[in-house]
């Protein structure tokens, strides 16, 4: 066989995942440039102050993903198994699953809005962070469906679903900018964003499904609750990050300044905007590894496309990055924003690279099923960030939380690769061909 046959062979044989990488990559890169074109635009017309109340405003989205990711990795992992090996998906699960979802969440948001109340927070940010609370259970019910079709490897609707809720944060920011000058804005646009993407959501999971997501009785929820436990670590696991991505941003304007969440922000989303470009990939291999490792394959192949994808956006994004990163800021925001934000953003690229390498050996565990030993992983990894940050503010060197968090994501990157080699080397040391313990 020729080699363009070959290759016309593979392309063919992987069209679906290269599919979705295509469109994943598509639509996150007008992501990014949504949030390029719109920062510098609300550091105008509001301030730097703003912008720093605004991060730890969407830092706070983290507390949904920490329900997320605890479902969605029961039904990814449950529902995913019985779609590799050809059996239907299981309405009762599903719906049992988002019971305890949903309640959660509703739970969750009540709690927020009452810590809201009690705090007596200015008017703008008691808006802002009792609407972003309050959109806890429509974010549930994105979140369900979109396990769902990943379980199946359908990814178009997540991301469109997500892509959308994306460009629903910049415009957020830009109509609060130009109305009100200020963030108050921001949690009614999202509110409204968040409920419309849930009712589209689940019109479009009945559509393809037939599943009509409802709240089931609580017999129901009970009957479940040994499923849903298998969440319960990688819930720990998204609630040590949230600590990390909510915490660092209260601490730095308690001891610091809200200016100075706004340069470590900006520094920090700068460099983590480009994730969305290797999720992109890890997401579509996900399901790829998930299903081989359900039929006993091999999974080398989603892992080297998760390496390769890393380093091709290391070459294109991060290294000039580093390079220019005065030149970057300086045209982008201003001289005098550049000038506090150019070193934490070089920091930030060490740490971005180390935890994007490690993620992807993450992502491969936890399609493994091994959430305890990654859970393992963050559980050091934080410790080692909570002593770096005591020493910082002990120092009273704000450049210290970038330290720290490089110290987090080396811990992870090292974690997760020797994890990973303990998963598989039974498999190896026993000459198993598709290596997956």
């Amino acid at each position: 066989m020729s080699l363009s046959n070959r290759i016309s062979q593979v392309l063919r044989q992987h069209a679906l995942h290269i599919r979705n990488v295509v469109y994943f990559l598509g639509t996150r890169a007008f992501a990014i440039v949504a949030f390029i074109l719109v920062v510098p635009f609300f550091i105008r017309h509001a301030s730097e102050q703003q912008y720093g109340l605004a991060a730890i405003g969407f830092s706070l989205l983290g507390i949904a993903t920490v329900l997320d990711v605890a479902f969605g990795y029961v039904l990814i992992q449950s529902q995913g198994r019985r779609f590799a090996r050809g059996r239907v998906l299981a309405a009762d699960s599903i719906h049992g699953l988002f019971g305890f979802y949903l309640l959660l969440a509703c739970a969750t948001a009540a709690g927020g809005i009452l810590l809201v109340l009690a705090l007596r927070l200015p008017s703008a940010e008691a808006l802002l962070y009792a609407c972003l609370a309050a959109l806890l259970p429509a974010l549930s019910i994105s979140g369900v469906v979109a396990a769902v079709f990943q379980a199946q490897n359908q990814l178009k609707p997540i991301n469109l679903s997500r892509f959308g809720f994306e460009l629903a944060k910049a415009l957020a920011l830009a109509l609060s900018a130009v109305l009100a000058r200020d963030i108050r804005l921001i949690g009614p646009v999202l509110l409204i964003a968040a409920y419309g993407r849930a009712v589209l959501d689940m019109r479009y999971l009945a559509c393809k499904t037939g599943i009509k997501l409802r709240f089931p009785g609580f017999s129901l929820i009970r009957r479940y609750w040994r499923l849903a436990r298998h969440g319960i670590a990688s819930l720990y696991i998204v609630a040590l990050t949230a600590l990390v991505t909510i915490g660092d941003k209260i601490l730095i304007k308690h001891f610091f300044s809200t200016d100075a969440v706004a340069h470590y922000s900006v520094a920090y989303d700068i460099n983590t905007k480009a994730y969305l470009l290797v999720n992109a990939v890890n997401t579509a291999m996900f399901a790829v590894a998930l299903h081989r490792f359900a039929k006993k394959n091999s999974t080398f192949a989603p892992l080297a496309a998760g390496l390769v994808t890393v380093s091709i956006v290391a070459i294109l994004y991060y290294l000039p990055l580093f390079a220019l990163a005065p030149v970057v800021l300086n045209y982008w925001v201003s001289a005098d924003f550049a000038a506090g934000t150019v070193q934490f953003t070089r920091i930030m690229v060490f740490a971005s690279l180390m935890y994007l390498y490690g993620n992807v050996f993450e992502n491969a565990l936890t399609a493994m099923g091994r959430a305890r030993q990654v859970l393992r992983v963050y559980v050091v990894g934080i410790v080692a960030y909570g002593i770096g940050v005591g020493l910082t503010i002990w120092q009273q060197a704000i450049v210290g939380f970038m330290y720290s968090y490089l110290a987090l994501c080396s811990m992870l990157c090292l974690g997760f690769i020797w994890q990973y080699r303990l998963a598989v080397r039974p498999a190896i040391l026993s000459g198993v061909r598709h290596g997956c313990a």
